[in-house]
């Protein structure tokens, strides 16, 4: 591996980079294999010869769809590049999709507000994914999906959600209903549900800012049973998720 494809694949570690090169970085044998099995645009496969060895079907599968380089690696040089702390098999080099403005959706949604943890933002898409959401919205400032860390803990999700980043004008002109996670609110369970609503979730730090939350019509609060003081935004996507998809609308 030439010096120059080595920093190459370094730089895109930084957002920045990621957005000009058009290019991020997916590691992992789980996530690696469900992208060789989907129709995303592959640069670069970096693998050890066990990983080759193991999904060479599915390599040559993908290989004959679109064309794409391989680069066999040591296990160490593979891990001298890698971000995960155990990635002995596999990485690759992936172009982005398109950007597309999506308007605003009949059906259940999500919006994400200022989302800074990149862990949190991947289990979100997996959240997201498990409850058959395709289409995910943030504002521009939450992390970017195409973060290593956001798609590691994505586990392959973020193959199926498409995660919008929209501007406050594109909260501002969404039609239906508008609910907000906040800690004082509408017990979630006990409130009836609108089919066509949105649902933002707030920073995890901070909750939901000022300009998004003038815009919520109801607020709705987790019931509390117990003494934590708050839930990760994670999981409050799940609980929310989950009776969202339990209403009889």
């Amino acid at each position: 591996m030439s010096k120059n494809t080595l920093k190459w694949i370094r730089t895109l570690k930084d957002r920045k980079a990621r957005q000009e090169n058009q290019m991020f970085v997916v590691e992992g044998e789980k996530s690696v294999c469900e992208l060789l099995e989907s129709s995303w645009l592959i640069n670069n496969i970096l693998c050890t010869n066990f990983f080759l060895e193991k999904h060479q079907n599915l390599i040559q599968t993908y290989s004959q769809k679109q064309p794409t380089s391989l680069l066999l690696l040591k296990t160490a040089e593979l891990e001298q590049i890698s971000q995960l702390e155990n990635n002995k098999m596999a990485m690759a080099v992936v172009k982005m999709p398109p950007k597309v403005l999506l308007p605003p959706q009949k059906g259940f949604s999500l919006y994400l507000d200022h989302i800074q943890d990149p862990g949190n933002l991947g289990t979100i898409v997996r959240i997201a994914d498990w409850y058959g959401l395709s289409d995910l919205f943030c504002s521009p400032d939450t992390v970017d999906v195409f973060n290593s860390k956001s798609i590691a803990a994505s586990m392959g999700s973020f193959l199926r959600v498409h995660t919008h980043y929209v501007e406050n004008s594109w909260l501002e002109s969404y039609p239906y209903r508008i609910y907000g996670a906040l800690m004082e609110g509408k017990n979630l369970h006990e409130t009836r549900l609108d089919a066509n609503s949105l649902v933002i979730i707030g920073n995890e730090g901070h909750g939901i800012r000022p300009n998004a939350l003038s815009l919520v019509q109801t607020p709705l609060t987790i019931p509390k049973f117990g003494a934590a003081e708050s839930l990760n935004a994670g999981i409050a996507a799940a609980i929310i998720c989950d009776n969202f998809k339990r209403a009889s609308f």
